[in-house]
């Protein structure tokens, strides 16, 4: 039996985690009917035969196919083809960096198609920003400052039964030091694509990625103010049926007001304004509810007390500024997340200098407007350290997270208690994130300088991965 097998790979200069789409053809050059069966279906196809250019070293994968298909061969006949593809991800999952040789085998045949060149480049994460959408599925957007040019890319982060890194796309070139802000749909509409805006030499920059259509064009719009900041999160419409890219709006902070912008694919437009008397906020985040209704909730500190406000978008009638809480101590971090009920739960983290303690307020926002908060909860005193980054991380069921760590000192988690963490979150030097698993089981996200993102639990083992 003689089966001819022609592998093609899109884009075979790849980021390490990154996946590609890879063409597979197999064509029967015999007499006799060879049996083929095309992945996904296959537990065996594709199997390919991985050299590392550098060192000779070969690595053999064998793709595991989905246990909801029966293997169904499809029988080729002599001359006849057969045309499919796979995901190199899945195939061969994360390749270190280097260059590889890849082929493509056919083991009941024999038969091996042609080599195909694959440059892995190192993956560096830096500015990790997540979606604030605490489900099953979160995305990460990300700056790789690589040897040609610092790019943006997105990272889909699964934290299902069997999960892990799921998908890597590189969106476009950018500057190396920015802050993506992403975009989230109203409360409970579903989709895959996102608006991704930074600030860049005091301009504002936003490009819409698809995982149809890729990256769409990057449009700019400058500021007045170059300490301009863009509020997270962003607003998308929700997914035309037809495919089209969605329209967007982005809220910025900038001398003293809140700016609105409306963002389509190539361009961006301003909105209406509204000014924002007072200090510079020291946290500010956007929710949208399920009706479409966005409000804006900010932080600000003075003379040793810290407040907590509500003001909708500049699109609605009402521009009122609403206290909502105001609590003794220095403002260090904040965190917040809307529920499936368009409940917002969040913390805020506070220094109470006269106690010499890290105090954590947790509160709530209903869908009807009604504030709660409880007391503060005891996280950390100064005898613990001198802690110079924090985070405030809250799940969708409410449950509070706070990660701290000191100079040149480790993590700790605080969940009710501080606790030290295992290597190798305790001296993480990368990007540290926490997303949830289940609801409100925290999940570790750790940059690694080279090889990309891991996921871990508190433990300090893997989190289950299962391509």
């Amino acid at each position: 039996m003689t089966l001819e097998i022609r592998l093609s790979v899109d884009k075979p200069d790849l980021l390490c985690q990154e996946g590609r789409d890879c063409g597979l053809t197999f064509r029967n050059l015999g007499r006799e009917t060879i049996p083929v069966v095309p992945p996904p279906q296959s537990m065996s196809q594709p199997t390919l035969r991985v050299v590392d250019v550098k060192t000779a070293a070969e690595t053999i994968f064998r793709e595991r196919g989905s246990a909801v298909f029966r293997e169904r061969p499809v029988r080729l006949g002599p001359g006849r083809s057969l045309e499919t593809g796979f995901d190199l991800r899945r195939a061969a999952p994360e390749l270190p960096p280097g260059e590889y040789d890849l082929s493509v085998l056919h083991e009941e045949t024999g038969s091996e198609s042609a080599p195909v060149r694959l440059r892995v480049s190192p993956s560096l994460p830096t500015a990790l920003t997540l979606d604030g959408v605490q489900s099953r599925v979160a995305y990460g957007f990300w700056v790789n400052p690589g040897s040609d040019g610092s790019h943006l890319v997105r990272t889909r982060f699964d934290f299902l039964r069997g999960g892990g890194i799921a998908e890597v796309r590189t969106i476009g070139a950018t500057a190396a030091r920015i802050r993506p802000i992403p975009s989230l749909f109203p409360n409970r509409i579903p989709g895959e694509s996102h608006w991704i805006a930074w600030m860049e030499g005091g301009v504002f920059k936003a490009v819409h990625f698809s995982p149809l259509s890729g990256p769409g064009p990057i449009d700019s719009f400058p500021m007045p103010d170059p300490t301009a900041e863009i509020i997270a999160s962003l607003h998308s419409d929700p997914e035309p049926e037809s495919g089209a890219r969605p329209l967007g709006a982005a809220l910025v902070w900038a001398e003293g007001k809140l700016r609105s912008l409306a963002l389509a694919p190539g361009r961006v437009t301003g909105g209406p304004t509204w000014e924002l008397p007072g200090p510079r906020p020291r946290w500010m985040r956007n929710h949208e509810d399920s009706t479409g209704r966005r409000t804006v909730l900010f932080a600000r500190c003075s003379n040793g007390r810290t407040s907590l406000y509500s003001v909708p978008w500049p699109n609605s009638d009402d521009p009122t500024t609403r206290l909502l809480g105001e609590w003794a101590g220095e403002w260090v971090a904040a965190g917040s997340t809307m529920d499936f009920d368009d409940r917002v739960h969040g913390g805020v983290l506070l220094w109470n200098a006269p106690e010499e303690r890290w105090q954590c307020v947790p509160w709530t926002l209903s869908a009807a407007g009604e504030f709660t908060s409880r007391a503060p909860l005891a996280v950390a005193s100064a005898e613990d350290g001198d802690f110079d980054r924090a985070h405030v991380r809250v799940s969708a069921t409410g449950a509070l997270f706070v990660l701290l760590r000191g100079k040149g000192a480790a993590w700790r988690m605080w969940e009710g208690r501080l606790r030290a963490l295992p290597e190798p979150i305790a001296h993480a030097g990368g990007a540290v994130d926490l997303g949830f698993s289940g609801g409100s089981e925290p999940v570790f996200i750790l940059g690694r300088a080279g090889t990309g993102f891991h996921l871990l639990h508190p433990d300090g083992t893997p989190f289950p991965h299962e391509m």
